[in-house]
């Protein structure tokens, strides 16, 4: 998983993704 800002963003989505998949559950 190279480059770091894009990582840190990339986070930012994928916890955002989870949240709203465990909110719609």
């Amino acid at each position: 998983m190279p480059g770091g800002r894009r990582s840190r963003e990339v986070d930012e989505r994928l916890r955002a993704g989870w949240a709203g998949a465990i909110a719609i559950q």
